[in-house]
């Protein structure tokens, strides 16, 4: 889709986009995604920067395991292209509750990792406590942000909230619990019962995910595709 439409994008006025991405390499996509399609998400990147965006992002998430094999290649694809990467820790958004904290190729080990290949990661100052990712370096210029949301969660400083594709709110990605404003968009509700609903959804925001909690915080009831927004 981006390929085709990512002229009329800009010009509707978006000025930065994230792709997610998590190889470059034409096996491995044919074995994540079960496609093979990895020539199609290239050239929307490229169709994408030839329409000026201002920033493309490329979002990577981290699975051990997987990913070891391709950071380098994804460094030097950003790297050759001038993007901005980003690794992103895998993280339990699956309806089947599959995920556990031995699938997550920690912030640490990605870092060492591209040290090692690339050379020394010169962190960035960070202007905004809220962000979620913390961003590097490289002598070259590339810039690649790592967001370590389970190995070392930034809830503290999350000032985060999630309208879904279907009309609620959620306060945590990670959340079972939502509220809805469709209904109240639909039905011309007041404003007041809008904000309401949304400080309700404020005010029951945890102090933390709790990704290695009991169940229900711990773990998202619906995959982040089913999440959407």
């Amino acid at each position: 889709l981006l390929a085709d439409q990512a002229r009329d994008l800009k010009q509707a006025g978006l000025r930065r986009l994230n792709v997610s991405l998590d190889t470059v390499r034409p096996a491995s996509f044919r074995k994540l995604t079960r496609r093979d399609a990895l020539g199609r998400v290239i050239d929307g990147i490229d169709a994408a920067q030839e329409a000026g965006f201002e920033q493309i992002r490329i979002n990577s998430v981290a699975m051990r395991g997987f990913t070891e094999d391709e950071i380098e290649p994804l460094v030097l694809f950003c790297r050759t292209r001038k993007l901005t990467l980003r690794f992103i820790e895998f993280m339990p958004f699956d309806g089947e509750q599959l995920w556990d904290t031995g699938q997550v190729l920690p912030e640490s080990a990605i870092r060492a990792r591209i040290e090692r290949a690339f050379g020394p990661l010169e962190p960035l100052e960070r202007h905004d406590r809220s962000q979620p990712a913390t961003d590097y370096r490289l002598e070259d210029g590339t810039v690649i942000g790592l967001i370590a949301s389970v190995t070392q969660p930034f809830c503290g400083h999350c000032n985060r909230l999630r309208l879904t594709a279907d009309g609620t709110v959620r306060n945590c990605l990670f959340s079972r619990e939502q509220w809805d404003v469709r209904e109240l968009l639909r039905s011309e509700a007041p404003l007041s019962a809008l904000q309401e609903q949304i400080v309700r959804c404020i005010g029951a925001k945890k102090a933390g995910h709790g990704t290695d909690a009991p169940e229900p915080l711990g773990h998202s009831d619906r995959a982040m595709y089913q999440i959407g927004g």
